[in-house]
């Protein structure tokens, strides 16, 4: 996935027009046909799956995905969707699929009108059997085996590009080469880059990194606090 002493990025794989997903069925009769084959037509170029098993859509596409015009299209992305949501790849703009989701859902719910609900209804349901399919499904898998394996070198990598000879946290001699710990607990913030990125991590020893998750330490904030905390102990 990536070469060796290369920092992991997400690049695509395949666009959902190459992914065997299953068609939702249509949410009711209010939106004609053509408008759903409309949609099933956009999904095909605007939804990629990456190398981590993930699936991004292409933000040109939302306005047809969210049934909305460019204008408000434009403030959704730019007041709604998280910076942390959006993604460039190859100078494309794209958008996690659980940030599109998330909007499409609660407008399926929520939208005053009937046809927009049942457009972004039947987008929700296609995002998520898009995940679903096998070649989601097997890509994600490819992509597990090999951050677990990065993920075993990522203190090694830290601690060279740093020359870090001291705990991270409590300023102790590091022991061996020490524990990587997340800053931002991967299961709470689950990101593929960031999971494998090794300067979003603290070289410390076991017994400081066993007392950081006892403490429930799990974001960066919450970790800074703790570092104040231990430095006034001393």
């Amino acid at each position: 996935m990536s070469k060796k002493g290369e920092k992991f990025e997400l690049s695509i794989e395949k666009m959902a027009k190459d992914i065997n997903y299953e068609k939702p069925e249509y949410p009711n009769s209010l939106v004609d046909e053509a408008e759903y084959i409309k949609i099933d037509n956009t999904l095909s170029n605007a939804v990629a799956l990456t190398n981590a098993g993930t699936t991004l859509v292409r933000e040109e596409a939302l306005p047809d995905l969210l049934a909305e015009n460019r204008k408000d299209t434009r403030y959704i992305v730019d007041n709604k969707i998280p910076d942390s949501q959006k993604i460039i790849i190859n100078s494309e703009r794209y958008i996690k699929s659980g940030a599109v989701l998330s909007e499409t859902h609660t407008r399926s719910e929520e939208h005053p009108d009937a046809e927009k609900r049942a457009k972004n209804s039947y987008v929700s349901q296609s995002l998520v059997n898009i995940s679903k399919s096998v070649e989601t499904k097997a890509q994600k898998s490819d992509y597990e085996g090999f951050a677990k394996k990065e993920e075993k070198k990522l203190g090694k990598i830290r601690k060279r590009k740093y020359n870090i000879n001291n705990d991270e946290i409590t300023g102790e001699p590091l022991k061996g080469n020490g524990d990587f710990h997340h800053v931002n607990k991967k299961t709470l913030y689950p990101d593929p880059v960031q999971r494998l990125n090794p300067d979003k991590g603290k070289l410390v020893n076991r017994k400081t990194h066993m007392d950081i998750h006892k403490n429930n330490i799990n974001d960066e904030k919450a970790l800074a606090n703790y570092i104040e905390e231990q430095r006034k102990m001393k």
